[in-house]
């Protein structure tokens, strides 16, 4: 039985070769955090977050994106859409795979939208009738905290909750 990972780079590969993206010369690749990088990937999305948390001015959409980022770090299975630097979407590979799956759906409108809007539009639809649960653990930094969040899958307020961690190297 294929796992999900297999799953989602078999759909990826399928749609990556569509006649309909070679047409329109969209290249599509994988890349993948590798486990001995996953320690610095993840205190750069942190730091990010912590950055853009008191910032009035940064973009709201960006906010988001690394919020939803920040809230996979304890979950297996995440995927970023990102266009070169750019993250365009971030969400869970199980919702991605639905989206990839119907793509023989919404790959007819790649001529009219870009392939980012016509994925994004696709998975929007599959999010309005996905259940889902957002943990966001935050590291405390003195005064940084913020009293109210919202989810930045549904925009509901979250509930808050406090995170303790303890990690022990050695003997």
């Amino acid at each position: 039985m294929e796992s999900a990972k297999e799953k989602f780079e078999s759909q990826l590969n399928d749609i990556a070769g569509d006649q309909i993206l070679q047409t329109a010369k969209i290249t599509i690749k994988l890349y993948q955090v590798a486990k001995s990088e996953a320690e610095s990937f993840w205190n750069r999305v942190e730091s990010m977050f912590l950055l853009n948390l008191n910032q009035e001015k940064a973009d709201l959409a960006s906010k988001q994106e690394i919020q939803k980022m920040l809230s996979y770090k304890n979950e297996e299975g995440w995927a970023i859409l990102s266009k070169g630097p750019v993250a365009m979407i971030t969400g869970r590979s199980s919702t991605f795979i639905k989206v990839l799956e119907k793509f023989t759906n919404w790959k007819d409108k790649i001529g009219k939208k870009n392939f980012e809007e016509a994925f994004k539009e696709c998975y929007s639809e599959i999010m309005k009738s996905d259940s889902h649960c957002c943990r966001l653990d935050i590291p405390f930094v003195a005064g940084k905290a913020p009293e109210r969040m919202k989810c930045a899958e549904c925009e509901r307020i979250m509930e808050m909750f406090i995170s303790y961690k303890c990690c022990r190297e050695g003997g």
